[in-house]
């Protein structure tokens, strides 16, 4: 069994919730149809350039080539997450970003390919999953950033306080790393709770309309799940790393200067 095609007609149809959506927003006096609207062209636009370039990259079938586009993926989301958050931008550096994007990608992507044993040079197989995996490292890295800027502010007078007593400053700021930690890790593990019983995940979804049994879909799932939390894992601690050694001197003194609120 395969999935259905989709055509003009089909997304003629699709598009009908789109503006059935922006009535109901008109209806509740939102204020949203303009932005609804303009995220529903760019939705397509985005993701028919996509599909159309993408299917001209599968036919480059170098490890080399898969290198370079996973590493300029990074890029965009390691910009993209940098400016997701009021403040991470001004402290630390998009590309520092960047590369522990790509960082925590490629550790994971070498792990789950070697699992799964899969082809060098199949860029049909590691671009989309280094893109899955990129997306969500991003979100989670942004959200720990800003967690730990805005606790850094909030409670800069007692890390101050450890510090003037001795403390090194990884044990003053330890508190507030693990605070940035688990607001990163939360949204991930808030899913893993009700995952197959309040939500049947997208993934196992998509393979159960690809004619895939459903058992086979569930194991893959827990491997994308388990995937997914470790590349958090990584992605979050390195951004942690470079956000220490942004805020801190190498006199064990934090950087008021980058503390302070967003402009």
């Amino acid at each position: 069994m395969t999935p259905p095609e989709l055509g003009p007609l089909e997304l003629s149809g699709a598009a009908v919730l789109l503006g059935a959506t922006i009535g109901l927003s008109a209806w509740q006096r939102l204020e949203l149809g303009r932005t609804i609207l303009v995220a529903g062209l760019r939705t397509t636009v985005q993701l028919l350039a996509i599909g159309f370039l993408l299917a001209a990259v599968f036919s480059w079938r170098s490890p080399f080539a898969i290198a370079a586009i996973l590493m300029a993926m990074s890029i965009v989301a390691g910009h993209a997450a940098a400016s997701k958050q009021a403040g991470v931008r001004r402290v630390l550096s998009p590309w520092l970003l960047s590369g522990a994007l790509f960082s925590s990608a490629i550790a994971t992507l070498l792990y789950v390919g070697g699992l799964l044993r899969l082809a060098p040079d199949r860029p049909d197989l590691w671009i989309p999953l280094g893109g899955f995996i990129l997306g969500n490292s991003m979100a989670a890295s942004a959200v720990a950033a800003e967690r730990f800027l805005a606790a850094g502010r909030q409670r800069r007078d007692e890390v101050e306080c450890l510090l003037s007593l001795g403390a090194p400053a990884k044990e003053a700021l330890r508190p507030i790393t693990r605070e940035a930690f688990r607001a990163g890790l939360i949204p991930r593990l808030s899913a893993m709770m009700v995952m197959g019983i309040v939500k049947l995940p997208g993934i196992m979804t998509g393979q159960m309309l690809a004619g895939q049994e459903a058992s086979q879909a569930a194991m893959y799932q827990i491997l994308v799940m388990f995937t997914l939390l470790f590349s958090d894992t990584i992605a979050i601690a390195l951004t942690m790393r470079l956000l220490f050694r942004r805020v801190v001197t190498p006199a064990e003194q934090l950087r008021h200067d980058l503390l302070r609120g967003p402009p």
